[in-house]
């Protein structure tokens, strides 16, 4: 088993660490880009959109309805 001497250990700036990361170790960090996710966000805007839709034909045709009586 290795045994970490805590004298070995070096402060860090926490300012330059973030500015000397590259690319993939901040996407490790603080999350990465999903290629699927603006795809996902359209999908739901437009199931929503159809929904919205099919509740105001279906509010029309209760009022259309309601008036034939």
């Amino acid at each position: 088993m290795a045994k970490i001497m805590i004298s070995d250990l070096e402060p860090i700036n926490s300012e330059t660490f973030i500015n000397d990361l590259n690319n993939q170790n901040s996407q490790a960090i603080f999350g990465g880009e999903d290629p699927y996710f603006d795809g996902l966000i359209n999908f739901g805007i437009k199931t929503l959109e159809f929904m919205v839709v099919i509740t105001a034909i279906n509010a029309i045709s209760f009022l259309v309805y309601s008036f034939q009586e």
